[in-house]
């Protein structure tokens, strides 16, 4: 005698339900598995990154340059070198080589963060704070540079990231808020 499974909904058999079912468990444990190393992988990057920037000697020089010029009121005459008398060529071609290593450096985290390579809420709870800073001090030379050179999108995406991180909106998800900072708690 042959007899028949009983069937499920009268489509399918237990053992064939049973199989579609630990397919579907499988397929979504590994497909959680996949996006969770990459969280992490992104993770790792980014500490990766912003580590080997806080030892580079090179671009710790940058930096206390940047620093000096973001006080500067005329940061935007480093845009124009045909503003600079010839005795002071030297001091221009130091300010303009580090007002652009660390703009780039902020576009370079801007568009890691925009394609999901860097990872957004890491670098926003470190960097919020100075990124903005940094963009308020140098958009002068930004919009001075555009419009001598007649190029609308330079720093664009440093630009972009600073506006919603202003806000505490994500860059990536742009619809998105970014998570709050923790409170500062005191230790009496």
């Amino acid at each position: 005698m042959n007899e028949q499974a009983p069937l499920i909904f009268g489509v399918v058999s237990q053992e064939a339900a049973a199989l579609i079912l630990s397919v579907a468990v499988a397929a979504g444990l590994g497909w959680w598995t996949l996006w969770s190393q990459r969280d992490i992988a992104r993770a790792r990057l980014t500490f990766e990154t912003l580590d080997r920037k806080n030892w580079d000697q090179d671009f710790i020089e940058q930096r206390v340059q940047f620093g000096r010029l973001r006080h500067a009121k005329d940061i935007a005459r480093y845009a124009d070198p045909g503003k600079w008398p010839p005795e002071e060529r030297n001091k221009f071609q130091e300010g303009i080589k580090s007002i652009q290593a660390i703009l780039n450096d902020y576009e370079n985290i801007a568009i890691g963060i925009r394609r999901g390579i860097l990872d957004e809420e890491f670098l926003f709870r470190y960097m919020q704070s100075g990124l903005i800073r940094d963009w308020e001090a140098a958009s002068p030379y930004v919009i001075e540079l555009r419009n001598l050179s007649h190029i609308p999108h330079v720093y664009v995406e440093f630009e972009g990231l600073a506006a919603q991180w202003q806000n505490n909106m994500s860059y990536h998800r742009t619809d998105q808020p970014m998570p709050h900072r923790r409170r500062v708690v005191s230790i009496k």
